[in-house]
């Protein structure tokens, strides 16, 4: 397939089940994973009331399913999908990613690999792309081959390569366009398993548009900000880090009143957890009033029902995005 021209192409339909179908699709979904000996944490730990099917062609549809919010990434957002060809589960796929970006892994069942398995590649990413917003695929190493024998003997490599996918690393690089040339001489030759794990030694990467504002790699880094915070006010104690820090982020984007006031349960972690990153991103102490409450919008669909608002949410504050890219790449924070 042209990927990037299918990835264009939405689902036909999109709709959040109510919780007792949910229930029903987790369950499928563990079973299929469970009679093939695999193990997911997303799936371990889906959410009924996060389930999502995504009607598309010819008979194929996915299931989308989220965490339970306690089980969340505190920044990066992550759904699995259960792909579904004439009722039948043929395998799955995984999307986790921040800012337009995200770390695709994709497994078809043994019995559905052949021709089909790119048709149905071009599919899930323009799946993902329709639901996460993401328009920046990487491929990890893992699946790539990586301390994966599975990836290195059905060539996971070449199966990317040839979709549009390029390595990141520019050695990397340069040995793929030495293989592609050994190919185009001699059209029977094949790549070792010793290159072929070089190779996967880099992640690979496919972009639609320009760079996502959130940079790839840039989680850590804010995690280091975070807990500098954390340490400077809780002189090593998390516990107490998190207590100050939540008290002063709650001053921070509530003005004249607590902004933690009507927040409950998951939303209130999710505010606790992000209040080392709040008081961390650069400039927050002079945005706008309209900005602080996209900012705490933001954190209240880091604990709501979906994973899917904290999407939708941060595509409304495109400045929230940016100020943590800014504290990615190392800018350091206002004091």
């Amino acid at each position: 397939p042209h990927l990037k021209r299918e990835i264009e192409r939405p689902p036909k339909r999109m709709r959040h089940v109510n919780y007792k179908r949910g229930a029903e699709l987790v369950d499928a979904a563990r079973v299929a994973m469970l009679t093939r000996e695999r193990d997911l944490e997303q799936i371990a730990y889906a959410y009924p009331g996060d389930a999502w099917i995504l009607e598309d062609e010819d008979g194929l549809c996915f299931v989308a399913l989220g965490k339970v919010p306690e089980r969340r990434f505190v920044l990066e957002a992550t759904y699995v999908y259960l792909v579904v060809k004439n009722g039948v589960p043929v395998g799955y796929l995984q999307g986790s990613g921040l800012g337009g970006w995200a770390e695709i892994n994709y497994n078809i069942f043994p019995p559905w690999r052949g021709r089909d398995a790119a048709a149905l590649y071009a599919r899930s990413l323009a799946v993902i792309h329709a639901f996460q917003h993401v328009s920046t695929f990487i491929v990890d190493p893992y699946q790539l081959g990586a301390d994966n024998e599975e990836a290195i003997e059905s060539g996971a490599w070449w199966f990317y390569y040839k979709l549009g996918f390029r390595p990141r690393n520019r050695e990397a690089r340069a040995l793929a366009f030495r293989e592609q040339e050994r190919v185009t001489k001699r059209a029977s030759y094949r790549s070792s398993p010793s290159i072929l794990r070089t190779l996967a030694l880099s992640p690979m990467v496919l972009q639609l548009h320009d760079k996502p504002p959130f940079p790839y790699g840039g989680v850590g880094p804010v995690g280091l900000h975070a807990s500098r915070r954390l340490s400077e006010r809780g002189g090593g104690l998390r516990n107490e880090g998190l207590a100050r820090t939540s008290e002063e982020a709650a001053a921070l984007l509530g003005g004249k009143r607590d902004a933690r006031e009507g927040l409950r349960g998951h939303e209130r972690d999710a505010f606790t957890e992000w209040s080392a990153i709040v008081l961390s991103l650069p400039g927050v102490s002079h945005w706008s009033p309209a900005q602080r409450r996209g900012l705490l919008d933001v954190i209240k669909a880091r604990g709501g029902r979906t994973e899917r608002a904290y999407v939708e949410a941060l595509e409304r504050a495109p400045w929230v995005v940016d100020a943590l890219a800014a504290l990615a790449k190392g800018k350091r924070p206002v004091s």
